[in-house]
């Protein structure tokens, strides 16, 4: 199944939106004659304004200028959690259809689909080539940070898949050689890999921060976490929904004899296909 750009969208701007960051950040209004100034210093209707509860940042106060400020900077960080959200969908898709298997190992029934089985281009090129926000450089640092981080850790993920496939016609196979014999589809989640740690939003949130190289820069850590957290998500729903099919098993049938053994099992045989996540 495709991730839906739209739904990874939403999911980064409702993490960001749960931390309920306040903007201006640290802000208190002043104590005293400095606050009787502060108030004074604006007319009477902008004193008392309502900020968006819609956007990701509540104002430090009701003060227009604060409410103002809260709009902007939650309108661009929704755009650029947006456009990111959905490069990173697309790029996944298009690994998806990109992405082959090859090398499973199939005796009889069962099959052996061990690491390095299931091969795909970059998925940091794909994301980067599918829209990702770089309108200015600081926007293209934080995506690059956010490519670099999901295709360094996916590579780590489906380079170390393992787990059986089943293919019951190979037990029992009527001639010399078994060809393109479709394995029980199963879902992705069926499988293992010890760099599906590397996909969840701690390591890969930190992975982010650690390509970008400023943890101290505003709300840096709070965009990594976001797009994390919605990354983490949709890869979990992703890998129960998905489903791996059409790895067609080739292999020849050594003790078939058609007067005394009639069928008999595939013996060192091969599984490989094309898009065969579905």
């Amino acid at each position: 199944m495709n991730p839906q750009g739209t739904a990874v969208s939403q999911l980064s701007t409702q993490s960001l939106k749960s931390l309920g960051i306040v903007h201006p950040p640290d802000w208190q209004m002043p104590q005293g004659g400095a606050g009787r100034q502060f108030t004074n210093a604006f007319r009477p209707e902008d004193r008392n304004t309502q900020s968006d509860p819609a956007r990701v940042f509540r104002s430090a106060s009701s003060n227009k200028f604060h409410t103002d400020s809260a709009r902007v900077i939650s309108e661009k960080l929704e755009a650029f959690l947006d456009k990111m959200s959905k490069a990173v969908a697309t790029g996944w898709g298009m690994w998806m259809t990109s992405s082959m298997v090859a090398g499973v190992m199939v005796n009889g029934p069962v099959a052996v689909f061990s690491p390095g089985c299931l091969q795909g281009p970059p998925m940091t090129g794909l994301i980067l080539s599918a829209g990702a926000p770089m309108s200015t450089p600081n926007e293209s640092r934080y995506t690059v940070a956010i490519a670099k981080a999901i295709g360094t850790s996916w590579q780590s993920w489906h380079l170390g898949l393992t787990g059986t496939l089943s293919y019951p016609p190979c037990a029992v196979f009527p001639g010399p050689v078994a060809a393109g014999i479709p394995n029980i589809p199963i879902p992705v989640a069926a499988l293992s890999s010890p760099g599906e740690s590397m996909l969840k939003k701690s390591a890969l949130s930190s992975l982010m921060m650690a390509n970008y190289g400023a943890p101290d820069h505003a709300y840096a850590s709070e965009i990594f976490d976001s797009m994390a957290d919605a990354f983490d998500q949709t890869f979990t729903t992703w890998k129960t929904s998905t489903i791996l099919t059409n790895v067609l098993a080739t292999g020849a049938v050594p003790t078939w004899s058609p007067a005394w053994m009639p069928v008999a099992p595939v013996v060192g045989g091969v599984g490989m296909g094309a898009s065969c996540l579905v």
